[in-house]
């Protein structure tokens, strides 16, 4: 379904609004917004009814994905790359869905990240399944991501300390930089999500709920400004 993680949140957003209809103006969005904008958001009709989120089928269809990788993790394979990387998708969704759980019960933010993720894990899987290099290419990435990070951590450390030795560090990229070689990996930059999006026609989802859910993960100082907000200082 084209729309399915929008859908999916706002069901979550409208069923926590109507269990509590005072929560609407600061627990569905986390600060003051204009009067009804957040509910209107919030309360999605189809059809002229309210479609809630069924929290109990959701349940019902992850423990099946849950179940089925267990069955999966058991059964022998000749392609171990690609079946630890369905065991990997698969273990990230369910996760996922317990942090929506979780946000749908007590916390917008962390609805609306759960909701972004999965959607990204959505498309990770499409592209895989779009052909076997594109599978191995998200395999790769690790490599490329391991690399950028112990790169990264070094220029932070010269930045503070130009004349810091870093031999670990430095150990560490070369070690991968030769297993990337050892694989034949040429790639020097990963895989863009946008990029992906577009592959599989998701584009314009994954731009719009990435928007919105972005913005429905507030930075800190967005609840610092927020004019009613009490602090609570702690005792």
């Amino acid at each position: 379904m084209r729309t399915g993680s929008a859908e999916l949140f706002f069901d979550c957003a409208a069923s926590a609004q109507r269990k509590n209809p005072g929560v609407c103006k600061r627990q569905i969005v986390g600060y003051p917004t204009k009067s009804g904008y957040t509910c209107e958001m919030a309360e999605q009709t189809e059809g002229g009814r309210m479609q809630a989120f069924d929290l109990k089928l959701a349940d019902k269809t992850f423990g099946e994905i849950q179940s089925f990788g267990v069955w999966l993790d058991k059964e022998p394979t000749r392609t171990v790359w690609f079946h630890n990387m369905l065991l990997c998708l698969i273990n990230a969704l369910v996760r996922e869905y317990r942090n929506l759980v979780i946000g749908y019960k007590k916390s917008t933010p962390l609805l609306a990240s759960a909701c972004r993720n999965m959607l990204e894990l959505n498309i990770y899987t499409k592209y895989a399944f779009i052909k076997g290099s594109n599978a191995r290419d998200l395999v790769d990435d690790r490599w490329i991501d391991a690399i950028e990070i112990f790169k990264s951590f070094r220029n932070w450390v010269r930045f503070h300390d130009p004349g810091m030795l870093t031999p670990g560090i430095d150990e560490t990229i070369r070690n991968f930089e030769t297993v990337k070689a050892k694989q034949g990996i040429t790639r020097t930059g990963y895989l863009r999500m946008k990029k992906m999006a577009s592959d599989v026609n998701f584009r314009e989802e994954y731009e719009h709920m990435n928007k919105v859910a972005s913005k429905l993960v507030p930075p800190p100082h967005s609840r610092c400004s927020a004019a009613s907000t009490k602090v609570s200082w702690p005792n």
